[in-house]
């Protein structure tokens, strides 16, 4: 999943590891960023060993304030969610 935050780097001034738990062939990931507008992304990214993948992200405004929220999504993972390929303004 980092690649997509490497393919899509304009979209961000940083971004960072926060936590990584690899056991076998399951793993935890968790990462922030800052994205160009000033607001920041959290999100979480979990593998399963049976293969089964789940996330959540919340994204928040520069003060904090909530602009939008996942949890324990099931999907497979393309885009940098949440923007799906979209630029920020």
């Amino acid at each position: 999943m980092l690649h997509l935050f490497e393919q899509n780097q304009d979209l961000f001034t940083s971004w960072f590891v926060i936590r990584y738990e690899r056991e076998s062939d399951s793993y935890l990931l968790q990462i922030g960023a800052i994205l160009q507008d000033g607001s920041r992304l959290e999100l979480r990214d979990y593998l399963f060993i049976d293969g089964n993948r789940k996330y959540a992200y919340q994204w928040m405004e520069k003060d904090s304030t909530l602009r939008q929220r996942s949890l324990d999504r099931h999907n497979h993972i393309t885009a940098p969610y949440p923007f799906s390929g979209a630029r920020s303004s």
